[in-house]
């Protein structure tokens, strides 16, 4: 994968981030919040881990470089699919000259489909190109989508989110994550009781390895869904996306699409990285608490999992 090469490449102003000293967080606008017209500068926001306050060293925010990275995962309803097309394709033609944006495909493997770019006509043509046939791909490609973007906060003073758009159900996979009742005649069957446990099981892994990467994750799901394996799948899509920060739609209808897309991709907008400087010896799970003089409510992530830097032990 050739994405942090052309992300080198791209991006408008680049600095190394230390892990051990410093961590950006993504920090955006709450709903009910009244935004402020102003961006906000660094000596405006306030932070604290576990409780104690910590230095703010940088923020970027709204009008400032951002990498996106788009991931797709279309295996189903094409009017769903078509309608999602038209509204990044409306977003591409109107591209923030400021945005970097990569867009990906997430069955059979993590494809690139385009490098981050700001061309946006050359988004909507790759975006048109992308095949919606195959099974659904989204769980497998969580972690190495979170873990480019986290790197790319490593690497270069920017914003960074990941937006992935999905329709499909925990049972269009190539793997089988539901859990069929082994004997439907015994109602004392322990399969009926514990069927989810497969799923949960999976999302627990996700969220404990995405635990320590610092990018915000958004999802925005094509068509919600009502059976019991689907709403504890799309369950633990929200609560993934609120652990890392980010936030998770679910479309009921067709004419839902447009608005769900268009919220997301303007909270990204929205969204502010806050560089924090962190004690070099800080392990394990911290709590997160940001907030701006200018009495913004502000929504981020809560804890974030601080990883002992191998290379360092070794030495």
């Amino acid at each position: 994968m050739r994405l942090l090469p052309a992300l080198a490449a791209s991006c408008l102003l680049c600095g190394s981030l230390s892990a051990s000293s410093a961590l950006r967080v993504a920090a955006w606008p709450e709903p009910d919040a009244e935004l402020d017209e102003e961006l906000l500068t660094a000596d405006q926001f306030h932070a604290w881990l576990e409780g104690r306050p910590v230095a703010v060293i940088s923020a970027r925010g709204p009008g400032q470089p951002l990498v996106l990275l788009v991931v797709i995962d279309w295996i189903g309803d094409l009017n769903r699919i078509d309608r999602a097309k038209e509204v990044l394709a409306d977003r591409f033609r109107r591209l923030d000259p400021t945005w970097r944006v990569a867009l990906l495909r997430a069955q059979d493997g993590l494809d690139v489909l385009q490098e981050p770019t700001a061309d946006g006509a050359l988004l909507t043509e790759k975006l048109a190109e992308a095949q919606t046939t195959g099974f659904a791909g989204l769980l497998d490609a969580i972690e190495p989508s979170a873990r480019i973007a986290h790197r790319t906060l490593e690497e270069a003073d920017v914003r960074a989110a990941v937006l992935f758009i999905t329709d499909g159900s925990i049972r269009q996979y190539r793997n089988d994550y539901t859990a069929p009742v082994v004997n439907p005649s015994d109602r004392r069957d322990l399969s009926r009781r514990f069927g989810n446990a497969i799923i949960q099981e999976k999302i627990a892994a996700l969220s404990d390895a995405v635990a320590g990467f610092a990018a915000p994750l958004y999802f925005v799901h094509l068509e919600e869904r009502q059976l019991p394996d689907d709403q504890a799948y799309q369950n633990g899509l929200a609560e993934i996306a609120q652990q890392a920060g980010g936030e998770a739609r679910f479309v009921r209808g067709v004419a839902d699409v447009d608005a769900a897309l268009r919220t997301v991709l303007d909270r990204i907008a929205q969204t502010y990285a806050v560089t924090l400087r962190t004690p070099a010896n800080l392990r394990g799970s911290a709590k997160i608490r940001i907030e701006a003089d200018s009495g913004q409510k502000l929504a981020h992530r809560e804890s974030f999992t601080f990883v002992q830097d191998k290379k360092r032990k070794k030495k």
